[in-house]
């Protein structure tokens, strides 16, 4: 019953072992950017049926997360709280405070978004052709203080193999 359940789970339950392999992988990069190019590589290792992209575009990176191909849209809790990932686990894992330039989701807006500004802070767009994340490209150098250089290769490797296994 709760109308912001997506983004109060991204907040309060997710963190690296939520995405298993794919989550510790991207939590032991070197930097934010770094974590996001691991996430989109192995993705498919979670959920075939998701497609997450990493993308230049108009001076911003976009962070794409979105059904593939003839998949049917989302669920606006789903939406929401993958959106808020980013957000929330970027903070968390850099220690920084920062916000993203523009947050875009599929579905329409709820009749209150004031969890959304809170998390989100700036521009919200909705009825958007695709769920987005864009940031400012320097978040992508923040650094994790976790940085784990052996755990991340080994991790690394092990996601190529079962990425191979899915026949990708």
């Amino acid at each position: 019953r709760d109308p912001f359940f997506g983004l109060h789970f991204a907040e309060a339950q997710v963190d690296a072992a939520t995405f298993s392999i794919v989550g510790f992988v991207a939590r032991s990069s070197r930097t934010y950017g770094e974590a996001l190019e691991r996430v989109a590589r192995f993705s498919r290792v979670l959920n075939e049926a998701e497609e997450i992209s990493l993308a230049r575009e108009r001076g911003h990176v976009v962070i794409g997360q979105n059904p593939r191909g003839a998949a049917p849209p989302w669920p606006r809790h789903k939406t929401e709280s993958a959106m808020a990932n980013y957000v929330v686990l970027g903070r968390r894992w850099t220690g920084s405070d920062w916000a993203p330039h523009e947050v875009c989701f599929r579905h329409a807006a709820p009749p209150d978004v004031s969890v959304h500004r809170r998390i989100f802070r700036y521009s919200l767009r909705f009825d958007h052709p695709r769920n987005e994340v864009r940031l400012d490209p320097a978040i992508l150098a923040f650094p994790f203080p976790s940085f784990a250089p052996d755990l991340g290769a080994y991790l690394s490797q092990r996601a190529d193999s079962l990425l191979s296994a899915t026949g990708q």
